[in-house]
């Protein structure tokens, strides 16, 4: 007790304690390893390795550039730009990217102190609201997952955008407008979900107005600029080809995306696995199985009474308890585009809950601001208590963040069906030159799923490093029985032929390459007449 209450006394020694822990937790990351998409979306993609592809990065969605897809993207230029930026000054090293969703992440953390200060709270409500946050396990995989720095770039425009707007209310200087709009716009770039900072803006002038007295004129106008500029972009993005409502409205899962009701359902049986991740993050991993319910279950009945609370809440709070109002709009309104209104490609995300977080800690801090004086000391101790244990957990998930092997043996223990799982543990042994061990994990990603033409590609390559040039041969006509334009294998077979001085073969699959860079699918029976006896 003496120590947080030396600590609060002044908010410079809350806002260096935040960023300590906060770097402390994160500090197993920094030197971590690229993790399932970031060798795409960095090393890959090249209109990230440097500055001179800006007008590239706005002007296109990063999946269109990175996976050649095209009805699909995700339109979140800032965090290209920033991956350009770290790649022009590093260079394609892991660290700078790691160290820049740190940093982003600690500014979040006195961002969200700052603006819970704003609202009201005193500083020790605000302190343990804001480390909560920090070192919260469940936001581990939006800040060590280099590919998802979108989520924690976006939240810091978010929080900018509330705090000058509080500013504006209590100022009506300008330049605090002018700055709301700023960083409303930079969210917008930075993460399609910015789009719903105006619903929270709206909240928060509830949240200020007091009962019976009309909205000034400067405010309404400020808000419905924001709302303009929203407005705007989502007009752009459903008129785009490469949109990011686009990919929200696409998805594998086939009964997921048969009918809304379906969706709905899935999210009331889902949210009570929110609310458990919240409270007692265990069982961390990130390929979550594409979970999809067509019926109400008794977890399923258990979301939909606590989503009804939470609607009650809103509505009676707003007669006597407007920031407990507060603190539920933001937490639902940032989770509406996980709710199933739109379908989704995967139906369960951790990181998902990055923003939603904002209406945890204001809850929590209302809790602790309204404690009484009584009942505070022990409040600090059961909570410092949590943050220890919570400390302690993304600190081991951190470690598992920052090495790749590590991390998909993770993946591995909590879904043993996942043949990504395992192609990708056996690329990161690959890449530590552990030839045999990665040959071992290739094999049980076939056996669990042989559908993937990668996998074989990938086995092949490493049979080569052996020197096993007929293991590597077979594989390789394994993927193209698979899907015959895979053309990976296609310019694999046609380099082995060439070394091997197999002329005939050589010139077949240069004619198969031509086809399929023609647009055309080669014939699978005039690819297998080319193989070797001796790999049949």
């Amino acid at each position: 007790m003496i120590f947080i209450q030396w600590l609060v006394a002044q908010k410079k020694r809350v806002l260096l304690f935040l960023l300590a822990i906060t770097l402390i937790v994160y500090l197993p990351i920094v030197r971590g390893d690229y993790i399932l998409d970031d060798d795409v979306s960095i090393i890959q993609n090249q209109d990230v390795q440097d500055l001179k592809h800006i007008p590239q990065i706005y002007a296109n969605q990063q999946s269109k550039i990175i996976y050649n897809l095209t009805n699909e993207g995700f339109y979140r230029p800032n965090a290209e730009f920033c991956h350009a930026l770290a790649n022009t000054l590093f260079g394609n090293k892991s660290t700078p990217h790691h160290l820049f969703s740190i940093v982003i992440h600690s500014l979040n953390v006195c961002l969200l102190f700052s603006f819970l200060c704003l609202l009201g709270f005193n500083t020790s409500a605000a302190f343990f609201a804001a480390a909560t946050f920090a070192i919260h396990p469940i936001n581990t995989e939006a800040v060590a997952y280099i590919s998802e720095l979108s989520y924690p770039l976006g939240l810091m425009f978010v929080l900018l955008s509330f705090i000058f707007y509080i500013q504006f209310r209590h100022t009506k200087k300008f330049y605090n407008s002018f700055f709301a709009i700023i960083a409303a716009v930079a969210a917008l770039f930075s993460n399609e979900f910015g789009v719903l900072l105006i619903v929270v803006l709206v909240i928060l002038e509830v949240y200020f107005q007091p009962a019976k007295t009309k909205l000034e004129r400067s405010n309404v106008i400020l808000l419905l600029l924001v709302l303009i500029i929203c407005i705007c972009f989502l007009a752009v993005q459903v008129n785009q080809k490469y949109s990011s409502l686009n990919t929200l409205a696409s998805t594998s899962n086939t009964i997921y995306n048969e009918t809304i009701v379906v969706r709905i359902i899935t999210f009331f049986t889902l949210l009570p696995r929110y609310f458990g991740m919240l409270i007692m993050p265990l069982n961390q991993y990130y390929c979550k199985p594409d979970f999809a319910y067509s019926s109400l279950s008794f977890l399923g009945l258990g979301g939909l009474m606590i989503l009804g609370a939470l609607l009650y809440l809103f509505y009676s709070s707003y007669f006597n308890r407007r920031a407990l109002m507060l603190a539920i709009g933001v937490f639902l309104v940032f989770l509406i585009p996980h709710s199933g209104i739109l379908p989704l490609p995967v139906t369960y995300r951790e990181h998902w809950l990055y923003f939603p977080f904002l209406g945890v800690a204001i809850a929590m801090a209302m809790g602790i601001h309204e404690a009484s004086k009584n009942l505070q000391p022990v409040l600090f101790i059961f909570i410092s208590i949590f943050l220890v244990a919570y400390s302690a957990k993304s600190f081991a998930r951190n470690r598992q963040w920052s090495d790749a092997v590590r991390f998909y043996k993770n993946e591995i223990k909590y879904n043993k069906t996942s043949p990504r799982a395992y192609n990708d543990l056996a690329m990161a042994l690959h890449q530590r030159k552990d030839y045999f061990s990665a040959i071992n994990f290739y094999c049980e990603a076939i056996r669990v799923d042989n559908v993937y033409p990668q996998t074989h590609h990938n086995l092949a390559s490493t049979y080569l490093q052996l020197n096993q040039v007929s293991n590597a041969i077979a594989e390789e006509y394994k993927a193209l029985e698979i899907q015959p334009d895979f053309r990976n294998s296609l310019q694999a077979l046609l380099e082995v032929y060439t070394l091997l001085h197999d002329e005939k073969r050589a010139v077949a699959f240069t004619q198969f390459i031509a086809q399929v860079d023609a647009g055309q699918t080669p014939n699978w029976n005039e690819i297998k007449e080319n193989l070797h006896a001796d790999t049949k």
